[in-house]
């Protein structure tokens, strides 16, 4: 089955439908799905676990935080990879494979991607 599918976890509307825009445009043969906290995030990720071909995640986020989110993500699948994002600094312990400070530009998070996934 074939990795296709962007998940954005982010609590804050703006920012999400931001990283949806811009994945849209930049990868438009990949679906972008978002959740609104880690609770919902990890349940959109369960759903589409083999298709699933990176995941950006906020930190701070009502129900579950992003650490705690990236922890389930990586235990399912460690091979899937995360980006952490948030406006603070970057945590000691978290096993994401990269972290962007927020405010971010659009150059960075695309150079992160195309590391992490090779596109």
């Amino acid at each position: 089955m074939k990795r296709n599918i962007f998940l954005v976890v982010d609590d804050d509307e703006e920012q999400r439908e931001l990283l949806r825009d811009v994945l849209e445009d930049f990868y438009s043969e990949e679906r972008v799905i978002c959740a609104t906290n880690g609770k919902e995030g990890l349940e959109k990720f369960e759903e589409n676990l083999f298709s699933v071909k990176l995941v950006i995640t906020d930190i701070n986020m009502p129900e579950m935080n992003g650490i705690d989110f990236t922890k389930m993500v990586k235990a399912a699948s460690p091979e899937t990879p995360v980006i952490l994002t948030s406006g603070e600094p970057k945590p000691d312990e978290n096993q994401a494979d990269a972290f962007l400070p927020k405010p971010f530009n659009l150059r960075q998070l695309i150079q992160i991607i195309r590391k992490l996934t090779g596109q």
